[in-house]
């Protein structure tokens, strides 16, 4: 990972703000190292980081609403956890949605573009039970 973002792994703090160029790195050695470049144990991957992260609380809470109500929610869960870097339009089918990311420059990483893939995947996952 290198002298830069070496603290960010050996001594984490869960309340600490990292910089994207250390969360981009991350995934680099997890795609490459961990998961050796296959794209689906990449997604996998974050689907186990996802489902382990979401705890007991945010279970039942996503347990009450639906896979509508949460993507709809999607761009202030944005604007929130990437400090209003970039934008994200939500439109809401009847069986399917779609997401749109503009000015958001990490998005030209594939390994970006396959987390938020995983995440939401297993979000809606958790939320819908399917």
């Amino acid at each position: 990972m290198g002298e830069e973002h070496a603290r960010a792994m050996l001594d984490p703090v869960a309340s600490a703000w990292y910089e994207e160029s250390t969360f981009q790195r991350a995934m680099s050695a997890v795609s490459e190292e961990i998961c050796e470049g296959d794209t689906e144990r990449f997604v996998e991957f974050i689907e186990a980081c996802t489902v382990h992260g979401i705890n007991h609380f945010l279970r039942i809470i996503l347990a009450l609403t639906t896979p509508s109500y949460l993507l709809s929610k999607m761009p202030v869960l944005w604007s929130r956890h990437r400090k209003h870097n970039g934008k994200l339009a939500v439109e809401i089918g009847e069986r399917n949605a779609r997401l749109q990311y503009t000015e958001f420059p990490y998005f030209d990483d594939r390994n970006y573009r396959l987390f938020v893939r995983g995440l939401l995947r297993k979000t809606v996952e958790v939320a819908s039970g399917v």
